[in-house]
């Protein structure tokens, strides 16, 4: 459906403050898919609190320019583009990558994490890492096990004294 000239301002408009607001972004290629695929794209993303907007290029390089998002040379990439944002950029890299894996289509182009630009390489990284709550959860793990190893290593001294005065309190109890 053709959007007309006050459609697109507005689209404009709620992008360039999703863009500066959110500021963790991956620009998409979604060519090839059917509609059917957009809309399960769509709603995977959707389903962890994620979003995509799909947007001609044009559109697309003026937002990131009102955004102050540059970096990037839009109109010069192949294909129907979209983008897609949340909060936890590793697991928007992991959702994207791992759809377009299931319908066979290297979909990230780019991205733009807190606000700096990511080439394509480094988002497919991206992916490749734990989602956040697995890396809290790997932190406080760590946290918890290095207090452990102290506590015991505190303890042990006075477990030593312990065993220390017990084995002699038996020997005297012997003689």
């Amino acid at each position: 459906m053709k959007l007309k000239k006050n459609d697109k301002v507005k689209l404009v408009k709620e992008l360039v403050e999703k863009a500066k607001q959110e500021q963790t972004f991956i620009i998409t290629n979604y060519h090839g898919l059917t509609s059917q695929d957009c809309n399960d794209f769509r709603l995977k993303l959707f389903e962890k609190g994620m979003m995509c907007k799909a947007a001609k290029k044009k559109l697309i390089d003026i937002i990131l320019k009102n955004a102050k998002l540059e970096d990037i040379d839009i109109r010069s990439i192949e294909g129907q583009l979209a983008l897609a944002w949340g909060e936890d950029g590793a697991e928007l890299a992991k959702t994207i990558s791992q759809f377009g894996k299931q319908k066979s289509k290297d979909m990230i182009i780019a991205g733009f994490l807190d606000g700096k630009y990511l080439p394509k390489e480094s988002v497919i990284a991206l992916s490749n890492l734990p989602n956040l709550a697995t890396l809290r959860a790997q932190f406080v793990g760590a946290l918890k096990s290095t207090m452990f190893g102290l506590v015991n290593v505190l303890n042990g001294n006075q477990r030593k004294l312990v065993l220390t005065l017990n084995a002699i309190g038996e020997r005297k109890a012997l003689l």
